[in-house]
């Protein structure tokens, strides 16, 4: 691969001969990528306060549209940016951790911003799986809200003992809250862990007493 200078900055020939090179095309197109990815996280962090203002009132838009799942790639255009580079910018910024937690009654999970309140809903739904059989809901019993839930997670205890919850159980409980999108990352904001028995077979579980779950959820692509 060679450089020409009289072609402009940030051109490239490529010379072959018989086949065309496919590694060195595909090499620069990751570099122009990565470019352009720094330069749109450079833009993102120069706003400083402003880019969170407007970012927590598109979420506070979303939220009164009834929307529980703002995915970045959706929220990104709007912003000017990739997702590629406001997912670097929420990744990387010192205060991110701080600011995603809690912004504007959404949580970053993964891939989008999920409303706690949806949160709330799939965990409850959870927990209700995990309830040891024979166990009155909250409901029935008319006990107070703190109540069933300590119930709920003597269940939830009971059950990991028993050996957890199967995947595929979560995963639809996920669905049905509308939180298929970003499933594997849910189950960790929701305080619950996946653990393998083999290549087909894994069950849930939920993460220890003295664990909290993190407030911006492992990162899916980097």
């Amino acid at each position: 691969r060679r450089h020409l200078d009289d072609l402009g900055a940030g051109k490239a020939v490529f010379f072959y001969k018989g086949r065309l090179p496919l590694e060195p095309i595909v090499e620069r197109l990751l570099e122009r990528a990565e470019a352009h990815k720094r330069a749109e996280l450079h833009k993102l962090q120069a706003q400083g306060e402003a880019l969170w203002t407007r970012i927590r009132a598109l979420l506070e838009a979303a939220g009164r549209e009834g929307s529980g799942v703002v995915r970045l790639e959706a929220l990104a255009p709007k912003l000017g940016v990739s997702a590629a580079g406001l997912r670097a910018f929420l990744d990387r910024a010192p205060e991110a951790a701080v600011r995603t937690g809690r912004l504007a009654g959404f949580r970053r999970v993964g891939e989008a911003f999920v409303a706690e309140a949806r949160l709330e809903q799939a965990r409850r739904a959870l927990l209700e799986l995990f309830q040891r059989p024979g166990q009155e809901s909250a409901k029935d019993r008319g006990e107070a809200e703190a109540e069933a839930e300590a119930g709920a997670k003597a269940g939830a205890e009971a059950e990991a003992e028993a050996g957890g919850l199967p995947l595929e159980v979560a995963y639809e409980v996920l669905e049905r809250c509308g939180l298929g999108a970003v499933k594997e990352a849910a189950l960790e904001a929701l305080g619950f862990r996946v653990e393998r028995q083999s290549l087909l077979e894994a069950r849930v579980l939920p993460l220890p007493a003295d664990s909290s779950p993190t407030t911006s959820t492992s990162r899916s692509r980097p």
